[in-house]
């Protein structure tokens, strides 16, 4: 434990000590972290990516079809960042980069904190001191990356904060196609990604085209099969002023025609 806390930074140090005490799974996955060389710790991050995520599962009692691996969420975030970045962002390419980064940064903190019962502040706080200690020098700008995003000081910075909230309700949508009668179960994943917290003008206008679109869903409950795959996006996105060309050309079968589509759901139901 002190070769761990001698690492962590004076101002967080009696904080995790205090909390690490009957949290041993918290300490064993930050001493694992500790324990690497500094230069050697980002090694341990494609295993982390490999994690499922099934939080969100487990509370609202939904099947597996919800889980993503973290690398498959940060790739599909990083594709809705880069194809509906707002007309005014000159380089889109740089949002997808924003949003990978702050995937994984988020991906860091919790696997960190794991399944332990703490209230959301302190799972951020011991989640950013495990993010910290894995790129103690932010050789990749990942950890600055994360703060301008979290800050949403700039539209790039909204527009990227956004595309988590709106990767979760595609993800949703996607699964609602495969299963429709989980929507009294996905009700909450949507009202927690409500409006409000929606901070660009771009990410408000594709979580509207989304909200329609599970209308429709559920209006047409017998023909799931429109709403499979990537069709949400790629009807959103035939549906954005300026991204006209883009959405002709993937139409056409371009390099990213396959963007943010998924497998059938296993537990499908006809």
């Amino acid at each position: 434990m002190r070769a761990l806390l001698n690492q962590i930074a004076p101002a967080d140090r009696d904080y995790l000590q205090a909390m690490l005490q009957g949290q041993p799974g918290i300490a064993d996955r930050l001493t694992a972290i500790a324990r690497r060389n500094p230069e050697e710790r980002a090694k341990l991050v494609p295993a982390i990516m490999g994690e499922r995520l099934d939080r969100t599962a487990a509370a609202l009692g939904i099947p597996d079809a919800w889980r993503q691996t973290r690398a498959e969420r940060a790739h599909d975030r990083a594709r809705m960042a880069e194809l509906f970045a707002p007309v005014k962002i000159q380089d889109p390419h740089t949002a997808a980069e924003w949003a990978r980064a702050d995937e994984v940064v988020r991906g860091i903190a919790d696997h960190v904190v794991g399944d332990a019962k703490l209230a959301k502040a302190d799972r951020q706080r011991i989640g950013m001191i495990g993010a910290r200690l894995m790129f103690p020098k932010d050789r990749y700008g990942y950890l600055k990356t994360a703060e301008r995003v979290r800050a949403g000081n700039s539209q790039m910075a909204r527009w990227v904060c956004d595309t988590g909230k709106l990767q979760t309700l595609h993800r949703a949508l996607h699964v609602e196609s495969q299963i429709p009668t989980l929507k009294e179960n996905m009700d909450m994943v949507w009202a927690r990604s409500g409006g409000g917290q929606i901070r660009s003008e771009a990410g408000k206008a594709l979580r509207t085209k989304l909200v329609i679109q599970r209308a429709n869903l559920h209006h047409n409950i017998g023909q799931p099969a429109d709403y499979e795959a990537g069709t949400s996006l790629m009807t959103a996105l035939a549906q954005t002023p300026g991204k006209e060309q883009l959405h002709a050309n993937l139409s056409r079968g371009g390099s990213l025609a396959a963007v943010m589509a998924h497998g059938p759901v296993p537990t499908r139901k006809r």
